[in-house]
C-alpha cells in the first residue's frame, strides 16, 4: 500500500480523488480473499504502524486516506497515527481538509412500475465539484444490490436516468429529499 501511495499521491489532487483512491486500496484487500473485519484489522495492526513508522508524505496522505474511510477502529488509529506525523513536522495534503465530509445533494431515484428495480443516485459535493453514488437495487433479488458505482458525470447521470424514464411508460424518476436516499 506505501508503494502505491507514492505512485499515485502525484494524481490525487481533491477529497473525492483521496475517497476514490483509498478504496481502491481497501477493496484490493478484498480481492486477495479477506472478508472486511479481517482486512480492518490487517489495515489497523500492520498498515498503519508501517505507514507512520515510513513517515513520508505518501505515508501521511495514505492515512488521510484510510481515516476517511475506516471503520471507528481503523479511522481512529489512522487519524491518531496522522496526527503524529504532523506533530513531527510532516504537511498534510491540501485536500486532506473536510476528507470524508462531503456535503449532500440532490438525491432521485428511477423505478420500474412493477416494484422490481430502482435505481438511485445520491450526489455530494466537495466545493464546487460533485459527484454521485448510484446504487441499482432488484427488488426480485430480496432487495439486493445488483450494481453500484461512482461517476463525477452528475448533470450527465441526472439527464440519462430521467431519459430513461421518459422513453419508458413503465418506469418514472423522482426527486428524493437526501435523507429519504440514504434510507
Amino acid at each position: 500500500m506505501l508503494e502505491a501511495a507514492e505512485a499515485i499521491l502525484s494524481s490525487v489532487r481533491s477529497p473525492f480523488d483521496a475517497e476514490v483512491w483509498g478504496s481502491e486500496l481497501l477493496g484490493m484487500l478484498g480481492l486477495i480473499g479477506l472478508d472486511p473485519a479481517a482486512a480492518e484489522d490487517m489495515v489497523t495492526e500492520a498498515v498503519i504502524p508501517m505507514a507512520e513508522a515510513s513517515a513520508t508524505p505518501a505515508s501521511l496522505a495514505l492515512l488521510a486516506a484510510l481515516g476517511a474511510l475506516g471503520g471507528p477502529r481503523m479511522s481512529g488509529a489512522a487519524a491518531l497515527a496522522g496526527r503524529r506525523l504532523v506533530e513531527g513536522g510532516l504537511v498534510e495534503p491540501p485536500w486532506a481538509e473536510g476528507l470524508g465530509r462531503p456535503r449532500p445533494g440532490p438525491c432521485w431515484v428511477r423505478a420500474d412500475d412493477f416494484g422490481e428495480q430502482e435505481a438511485l443516485a445520491l450526489t455530494f459535493a466537495y466545493g464546487r465539484k460533485r459527484h454521485a453514488v448510484c446504487v441499482l437495487i432488484d427488488h426480485t433479488l430480496g432487495g439486493g444490490l445488483e450494481d453500484a458505482y461512482v461517476t463525477e458525470r452528475v448533470p450527465t447521470l441526472r439527464k440519462q436516468m430521467w431519459g430513461w424514464a421518459e422513453d419508458d411508460p413503465f418506469s418514472s424518476c423522482e426527486e428524493l429529499a437526501a435523507a429519504e436516499g440514504a434510507d
